[in-house]
């Protein structure tokens, strides 16, 4: 799912290059204006500080999501490798579901 959501946006950014470089071509201007204008964008500190900001909250989530997901993960490998765990399973084996067992008559 992440990496769906991040392909997407690489896709996004890369139609939307194209789409840029077509129109200005279109108009008449050369096919780098883009690349030209692009040190005049985000000159201000307020308009960088948004930049950053929504960047931030695309990454963050899924950096959060990722290091909860392997700490529950290092933690369920280490407490399954325990003697203790397969002892209290198999300890009443009358508790669990028995489908062959059927009625008692």
């Amino acid at each position: 799912m992440i990496s769906r959501k991040y392909k997407v946006l690489l896709l996004f950014l890369l139609l939307s290059c194209i789409y840029t470089i077509f129109i200005d071509i279109c108009v008449g201007l050369p096919w780098n204006t883009f690349m030209i204008n692009w040190k005049y964008t985000l000159f201000t500190q307020i308009e960088r500080f948004i930049a950053v900001f929504m960047v931030l909250l695309l990454v963050i989530p899924d950096l959060i999501r990722y290091l909860r997901r392997k700490q529950e993960h290092t933690t369920s490998s280490t407490s399954s490798s325990s003697p203790d765990t397969n002892s209290n399973i198999n300890a009443n084996p009358d508790s669990g579901f028995n489908p062959k067992s059927g009625p008692s008559s």
